[in-house]
């Protein structure tokens, strides 16, 4: 009963990558690492307002530097979602 949460929401490893890939960082979180799924989450929700931010900025009138920076973020993505699934216990 004195279990933390995290030990209790054990997931299989595919399923933290689910998680992940539905919420960023989840998985993590899930795995009971809470610094690291943190950590990923809210690099995944800055890099996404700088993709808008950049996107809709008067100062980069093409959109080729959202569409590089929208390409890494979803190569940072990935590599979230492989993090996920190395440190799952499955």
């Amino acid at each position: 009963m004195d279990e933390p949460i995290a030990k209790r929401l054990r997931l299989p490893r595919w399923g933290g990558v689910v998680a992940s890939y539905l919420i960023p960082g989840f998985g993590q979180i899930a795995e009971g690492r809470l610094v690291s799924g943190v950590a990923w989450f809210v690099g995944m929700e800055i890099g996404v307002v700088l993709v808008i931010w950049v996107a809709a900025s008067p100062q980069f009138p093409d959109v080729t530097a959202a569409l590089c920076l929208a390409g890494l973020l979803s190569i940072i993505w990935i590599c979230m979602l492989v993090h996920t699934y190395r440190v799952s216990i499955g």
